[in-house]
């Protein structure tokens, strides 16, 4: 599994990341969490869930979206561990959503692990 999974060898705090994922969903602007290309005109999204769940020894993080920044998923799974490790608070990550500030505390997880279930239109 180590070529398809995000391992973190230590406990992470599953309530306090599910207490930031719940501030996720909703029409906002997203460029704390993107990489700035240059050529995406908004960086405004509707996220219409986001949900972390634990199956076994895993956590899994779901999310809709009307659509996708670059990096987008991947920051804020990154940012989402920073909680869970206790780096961040909830309202520490609330505060880089409403700023759309990208701080230190806004870091990648690795691209292992992501995938792409369904497209709707």
């Amino acid at each position: 599994e180590r070529k398809t999974c995000w391992f973190i060898p230590r406990e992470l705090d599953f309530e306090s990341m599910s207490e930031a994922c719940l501030l996720i969903p909703g029409e906002r602007d997203f460029k704390a969490f993107c990489h700035a290309d240059g050529k995406t005109k908004t960086t405004v999204r509707t996220v219409f869930s986001a949900t972390l769940a634990r199956r076994g020894e895993f956590i899994v993080f779901s999310v809709e979206a009307s659509g996708f920044l670059k990096r987008m998923v991947r920051l804020l799974v990154g940012t989402l561990v920073r909680v869970g490790r206790g780096n961040l608070s909830p309202d520490g990550f609330e505060r880089i959503l409403k700023t759309g500030r990208k701080t230190r505390d806004v870091i990648a997880a690795p691209p292992r692990g992501l995938f792409l279930e369904k497209v709707s239109y």
